[in-house]
This record gives structure tokens, sequence and C-alpha cells, in this order.
């Protein structure tokens, strides 16, 4: 399941606070905007990911779902990632050498 990244999107930081949302959403809405800046459909893609960003962002109860959502994301990528066995970086140990690990290569 791929998640749009409003943060990227808005180019702030995850700890941004309130006002630093607002001012990316009127600086960016700015830049792209149809009327200023053109009415191509890359530009108004655009403009409409802007306008959904902060739309999530900028209201603290969707902001917390949002980051709820996405913390469960990380955790089970993370979950995954542990339980993939990987044949390079699993330690093998040789009984001839007692107390010492020795990783074969």
């Amino acid at each position: 399941m791929a998640i749009k990244d409003y943060y990227k999107i808005l180019r702030i930081q995850r700890t941004a606070s309130s006002n630093d949302i607002k001012k990316a959403y009127y600086r960016l809405s700015r830049v792209f905007h149809p009327d200023i800046c053109g009415n191509t459909p890359d530009n108004l893609r655009r403009f409409y990911e802007i306008a959904e960003a902060y739309n999530v962002l900028g209201n603290l109860d969707n902001r917390l779902q949002y980051s709820i959502l996405l913390n469960n994301l990380f955790l089970n990528e993370l979950l995954l990632y542990n339980t993939l066995k990987i044949p390079y970086f699993e330690k093998k140990t040789k009984s001839s050498q007692q107390g010492k690990m020795v990783i074969d290569y």
C-alpha cells in the first residue's frame, strides 16, 4: 500500500508546527496555482496534491490519524525486515574455537 508523504509534498519536517504548515501551503499554492503558473496538467496535479496535503496536515485530528498510519506502516516494514534471512549477514561460529566468534564470508 503506497501512502503519499504529505510532509515531502509541502517540503516541511515532520515536527513542523501548524503555522509552518500553513506558511508552506500558502507559499507552494501560490507557486503552483493554475492562474499564476499556467493551466497545465502537471501544475494542476501538483496544486491538488498540495491542497490534499494541507487538508490532512492542517487539521490536528487528521494529522494525528495520518501519523498513526505512518507509524504503523513503518513498524510493519521494520518487522518484515527483521524476519528476512540474509545469508551474507548470518553469524556462523566454529566449535573448535570456544569463546570466539568467527564470521565466514
